[in-house]
């Protein structure tokens, strides 16, 4: 299956190219939105995190039983969706010390440019999240996650539990599994290689740095 980095990427640049169609102001999307997309593409595999700790516990010993199930259904993005709609209009802002200040200046929505008279009495409260936006953003990274996974390995059940029907593409399935997954790093260390090559020829780079 497609490692880590490449649905950390494929989430993230994808989100990027979709704020450009919907923001024709030529506006970037906030950092830590494109940061949370990017994540949002890892969260369905947190069923592994679920199996070690059950492991852990004795219940389970076969990865399969929870792996693909759940997090891996389409109602799973769908139901992070319809949570994202109803919490639309809840914010809440971050307070932090001035030490902090520039690091969560890259991964926060700034809600005031101006420098906060607070910042230096050593608590700022400059930032504010839209939960119901990070929601959203991240059932986006989760259906990417999904459908990354149906295109380059295996196959999906998109309506689990309810439904046990399998989709999937089957491109890699000449492919014995030993290799399959050498193939899955392989692309894994090329994406991160060529995405860190645009980053310094574009210059973007500095906005991680």
């Amino acid at each position: 299956m497609p490692q880590a980095i490449t649905h950390f990427i494929f989430s993230l640049v994808l989100f990027t190219i979709v704020w450009s169609f919907t923001h024709r102001n030529g506006k970037r999307p906030p950092l830590f939105y494109a940061l949370i997309a990017g994540l949002g593409g890892l969260v369905p595999d947190l069923d592994y995190a679920l199996f070690w700790f059950m492991y852990s516990l004795k219940y389970l010993s076969d990865v399969d039983i929870v792996h693909r199930t759940f997090t891996h259904s389409l109602l799973f993005p769908l139901a992070l969706s319809l949570i994202a709609f109803a919490l639309m209009r809840v914010r809440f802002k971050i307070k932090h010390y001035k030490k902090l200040f520039e690091f969560l200046e890259f991964f926060s929505q700034r809600t005031n440019k101006t420098t906060n008279p607070n910042l230096k009495k050593g608590v700022c409260s400059l930032y504010q999240i839209n939960v119901g936006a990070v929601l959203a953003i991240v059932a986006f990274g989760s259906l990417t996650h999904i459908v990354l996974d149906a295109v380059l390995s295996g196959y999906i059940r998109p309506l689990y539990p309810f439904f046990s029907i399998e989709v999937g593409t089957g491109l890699l399935d000449g492919i014995k599994p030993d290799l399959r997954q050498q193939l899955m790093a392989t692309l894994d260390g090329l994406i991160f290689v060529f995405w860190i090559i645009y980053l310094a020829l574009t210059k973007r780079i500095q906005r991680l740095i």
